[in-house]
Formats: structure tokens, C-alpha cells, sequence
């Protein structure tokens, strides 16, 4: 996967109201794409890791244009309000 600039993954979370979130755990679905993401990268570093954080998905995420209607959606999430 792609990694994102630093900065461009932190403008984002920026908009997205996360920028506080940005190591918290997001949960994924089994046998999904970021799933499958996250084993690799315990295979690869040898350590076990307990998932992906909003970081690791915004920095190897394709970044799509921020809309409003996107940024609402995002919000109204509730993995993301419930861990604030």
C-alpha cells in the first residue's frame, strides 16, 4: 500500500475531527481489505499488534477529496464518537 504524507494523513484527521484519535484502535471487519492489511504487517515486524489505529489508515488510506457531506458521514460514525 501507499503511504500518505505525514502531513496530508494529519490535515485530514484534522477535518474529520480525529486529530485527537490518532492512535486510537479502529475496528475492522474480518476478512476485509485493512483486515488482511493489519496481518501482514504482524507477519512482517514480528510483533503482534492489537489492530489498526486511525494513523495507520490514514497513512496507507487513499485519500479521497473531503466533501462536507463526507466529513458529516465520517462524524456520525459510532466507532469513532464512541471512543472519544
Amino acid at each position: 500500500m501507499p503511504v500518505n504524507p505525514s502531513y496530508e494523513a494529519a490535515k485530514v484527521a484534522a477535518a474529520l475531527g480525529l486529530d485527537e484519535m490518532w492512535d486510537a484502535f479502529v475496528p475492522v471487519d474480518q476478512g476485509s481489505e485493512w483486515a488482511r492489511f493489519s496481518k501482514h504487517l504482524e507477519i512482517v515486524s514480528k510483533v503482534p499488534n492489537s489492530g489498526l489505529t486511525v494513523k495507520d489508515i490514514l497513512k496507507r488510506g487513499h485519500l479521497a477529496p473531503l466533501t462536507k457531506e463526507l466529513v458529516n458521514i465520517v462524524r456520525t460514525v459510532d466507532y469513532f464518537t464512541a471512543q472519544r
